[in-house]
């Protein structure tokens, strides 16, 4: 079944000098029997069976496996071959030092896909005389019971060749004598090829001995029951001579082709007279085209290792180099939780960090406003401060987001002062930041409903009825007054309980309202009053975490029910319809001004005639009932000449004789638009608000269309994360260039910063993949360092049928303990650590942000690096090493 043709075999020193094993090897095995390989050290016997069990690869010729020529076989083939058709047995033993002697026997047979049973293993171990020692491990057996393991471990594969190199090497003679009996008995049933040293065990046991000198044979003969030893081989020549077997006759064809030969060689040749071999016993010249046997089916079986014997042997390798193991873990450790801290950072995400920072700052409410994408030469930029929500936009809010919101009304764009304060001088210690609230943002409608939805509670009084002009105050407006008093004329009376602000009247935007309650709006003063502290002597940290504060309180002031006069239901509606008369003008939103080279006039809002009070109008050419397309009555008060209030009459006067101006006017960020020659046709007085009277057809311009009724809408958060995240993502959610923007304490922070956190973010993900590649580098050095402690191991198992995917599980069981031993680690720690970081930025910088967010994405993008990096750093180390031939590795080499 195993045939060598022409086999040859060059090895190269280190010096780079090439020298030739075999020479040219032609062999024919038979199906069975005992073969020994004799030959002196150096003779190429060893190489010879190394690459007929293919543990080598030879150079030249083709062995031959069951009629199936190798010549084109890869190292996997030649693994599989092993693991099919031939069981090794070394001088070493090479058994498995970490395995029991019974799963050093199972392992062989798992490498062939069946199952190791325990009657399996102890078959074997008595055909071995081992019965009993299943148990043992290695360490606990002499030479020869090792040896006897080996033999069991080649034999339990039931293979059709035994090959043993130097099998009694390392024992006594008693001992040898013991392992020849064996391996003789068992080659009635299958071929045994033998190397070895001993001519008297090869001549007692051997069937057949082959020996060989300088990489060729010289003597290949075959025991036989009689006759005569015929030992002439006749002549053989070498590079430097020729040999001549004693006894033999040369003819005249042995002299033509010595001739030839010195005249090829053209230098002085050496001629040597071979002597006989003497052995004991009835030997002959082996013929060997009398061997004959039946190729049958060649077919190899793969092997595959299973799971629990690459962890074993891979958790054999934690053992050693216990000092390296723990600094490669401490180091890995750690870059896997750097890697999973910059991640954190790295993969920032607004709306994520949005909602985990609204969720752990508690905040109660969600204000929206409304934002339009404008384009300036290609510049783009978000516009939330010219346009207002409109009765539309808030139902359409209201509705998409499963929310109901009420729209926040401010009657001015100035603000509304509070009022009955005698002096708010006292409300800060310097000129910059005042933690207490000054004045009204708007009116908002307000019910039991709302303040449940919101978590707020009703400190004192009750709610305002909304057809009367009742409003409740915040606790954090409340305490202003607790701060400053209540000015009540020239008297200020004591605000030191929430009762005592009920049933007092403030005027905001003219009219003056009641306080009927006094609300929580779970607003942190204590969090705030600090930056009303002196700024002397501060620090620039200090300095800036002021700045930080007082613009996050500027969020809660500006767009908040915090400070709103919170009015009864249907207030709101009625107080919009009722100032609807008047358009607001010279705004955020629209602005306009009636000039000529003289006179400038300008207006906070404007009417028709039709609303105008007639009485109040000083004609500058008579009476009019309807104002023409192009005439304008312009306010008393807001007339300027050279930056200077002018008299009334005298600009009337003036208006007879050039009544002609020109307006120019411009509708939130729209470009500014220019009308000539319109006519001023009178002048108005006015009480409160100055207001243009102009033509109906300019005022029906679509003016609260397009800039809207409504500062920002308010109502509760949802009080889990995923509706949060939902009502995060509709508020930054583009559609048709409008966005209706969330504004609150924390999105007043994160949208200052956002820009910088996405450029760190991409800095931080390089950061990371350092971290991740430091980790593999740490990890790959550990497993090169133990693979080069097991790489004999390793050339064992290739020798019993392993292929290079079973060492790389082993080494990936080894580098994947590792891995799980770091993830677990660098979970818990990276969790830990940001948890300590955001706490820290909350509390010692006092930032509402929670800049990281550790969560699955991190777990599970940690558990993929981890097991990423134990492959990578095992399949670089395990490939040189798959690369080798088995035998450099038994050798290690």
């Amino acid at each position: 079944m195993l045939e060598t043709k022409n086999l040859r075999k060059v090895y190269k020193t280190k010096k780079g000098v090439s020298v030739e094993a075999l020479k040219g090897i032609s062999l024919r095995f038979p199906e069975k029997g005992m073969i020994f390989l004799l030959g002196k050290s150096g003779s190429g016997k060893s190489t010879l069976l190394n690459l007929l069990g293919g543990l080598d690869k030879y150079d030249d010729g083709e062995i031959i496996i069951k009629g199936v020529s190798s010549k084109n076989f890869k190292q996997n083939h030649f693994d599989s071959y092993r693991n099919t058709y031939v069981g090794f047995i070394f001088q070493e033993y090479n058994v498995l030092e970490e395995f029991t002697v019974g799963a050093n026997i199972a392992l062989a047979i798992e490498l062939q896909g069946r199952k190791a049973t325990d009657e399996e293993i102890s078959k074997i171990l008595r055909q071995v005389d081992l019965d009993g020692f299943g148990d043992r491990k290695p360490n606990e057996l002499s030479g020869g019971q090792k040896q006897r393991v080996a033999i069991a471990r080649a034999l339990v594969k039931n293979p059709q060749i035994i090959m043993a190199d130097e099998p009694t090497g390392a024992l006594d003679s008693n001992t040898g004598k013991q392992v020849f009996d064996t391996l003789k008995k068992l080659s009635e049933e299958k071929l045994v090829i033998v190397v070895s040293h001993d001519r008297e065990f090869a001549e007692q046991y051997g069937d057949r001995i082959i020996e060989l000198a300088d990489g060729k044979v010289i003597s290949d003969v075959e025991k036989t029951d009689g006759g005569e030893i015929d030992f002439s081989q006749g002549i053989s020549f070498e590079e430097d001579g020729f040999i001549i077997s004693e006894g033999y006759h040369l003819t005249e064809e042995d002299r033509i082709a010595i001739n030839e030969y010195m005249d090829s060689a053209k230098k002085d040749v050496k001629a040597t007279i071979k002597a006989k071999q003497h052995v004991s016993g009835n030997f002959k010249k082996t013929n060997q085209d009398a061997i004959d046997y039946v190729d049958g089916e060649f077919k190899l079986i793969k092997s595959k290792l299973p799971v629990k014997n690459s962890f074993k042997i891979g958790a054999s390798g934690l053992k050693h180099k216990k000092f390296r193991l723990v600094i490669t873990i401490l180091l890995s450790f750690v870059a896997f939780g750097m890697f999973a801290l910059a991640d954190t950072f790295g993969t920032y995400d607004h709306i994520k960090t949005c909602t985990n920072s609204i969720s752990d700052s508690n905040i109660k409410y969600a204000s929206v406003l409304k934002a339009k994408k404008m384009d300036n030469d290609g510049a783009t930029w978000w516009d939330d401060w010219s346009y207002k929500l409109t009765d539309e936009d808030v139902a359409k809010i209201s509705k998409e987001t499963g929310h109901d919101f009420r729209g926040v009304y401010m009657p001015s764009d100035e603000g509304m002062e509070m009022t009955n304060i005698k002096d708010t001088s006292n409300l800060s210690g310097n000129e910059v930041y005042c933690p207490y609230a000054t004045s009204i943002t708007g009116f908002a409608d307000i019910n039991q409903k709302i303040i449940d939805e919101m978590g707020y509670k009703v400190l004192a009084g009750k709610l305002p009825d909304g057809s009367k002009k009742e409003i409740a105050i915040s606790e954090y407006v409340y305490k202003t007054y607790e701060k400053t008093g209540y000015l009540e004329g020239k008297s200020i009376e004591k605000i030191s309980d929430y009762k005592d602000i009920i049933g007092k009247t403030i005027e905001l935007n003219g009219d003056k309202f009641t306080v009927t309650a006094v609300i929580d709006t779970k607003v942190d003063f204590n969090r705030y009053k600090t930056i009303g502290d002196s700024m002397t002597g501060k620090s620039n940290a200090e300095t800036l975490a002021m700045y930080a504060l007082s613009r996050e309180l500027d969020g809660i002031k500006e767009y908040s029910l915090s400070c709103v006069a919170m009015t009864g239901d249907g207030y709101v509606e009625s107080l919009v319809n009722g100032d609807g008369k008047v358009i607001n003008v010279n705004t955020k939103s629209i602005y306009m001004d009636v000039s000529n080279s003289s006179y400038d006039c300008s207006s906070d809002g404007m009417i028709k005639l039709s609303d105008a009070d007639k009485s109040k109008i000083t004609w500058v050419d008579g009476e009019k009932s309807k104002l023409a397309d192009n005439e304008i009555i312009v306010p008393e008060g807001q007339i300027y000449k050279n930056g200077e209030n002018a008299d009334a009459k005298d600009f009337v006067e003036y208006l007879k004789n050039e009544p002609f101006f020109n307006i120019s006017y411009s509708l939130a960020s729209e470009e500014e638009k220019t009308d000539k020659n319109w006519k001023i046709v009178g002048v108005i007085k006015g009480e409160g608000k100055a207001v243009y009277v102009v033509p109906d057809k300019f005022y029906e311009k679509d003016w609260v269309g397009a800039i809207g009724t409504y500062s920002f809408a308010v109502s509760s958060m949802p009080d889990n994360k995923a509706d949060i995240q939902k009502l995060v993502k509709y508020c930054y959610t583009e559609k048709d260039n409008v966005k209706f923007k969330m504004q609150n304490s924390v999105t007043f922070e994160l949208d200052s910063v956002d820009e910088i956190l996405n450029v760190l973010s991409k800095v931080f993900l390089y950061v990371g993949l350092g971290f991740a590649l430091f980790a593999a580098i740490m990890l790959s050095n550990f497993i090169a360092t133990s693979i080069a402690y097991k790489k004999q191991e390793i050339g064992i198992l290739r020798a019993i049928g392993a292929r290079s995917n079973d060492v790389f599980r082993i080494f990936f069981s080894e580098s994947f303990i590792i891995a799980v031993i770091n993830f677990v680690l660098a979970t818990i720690a990276a969790g830990s650590v940001t948890v300590w970081i955001n706490s820290a930025i909350r509390k010692e910088m006092g930032v509402l942000i929670t800049v990281l967010n550790f969560g699955p994405r991190q777990i599970i993008l940690l558990l993929l690096i981890s097991l990423g990096v134990a492959a990578v750093a095992s399949f670089i180390p395990v490939y040189k090493i798959a690369s080798k031939r088995p035998i450099e590795a038994i050798r290690n080499k």
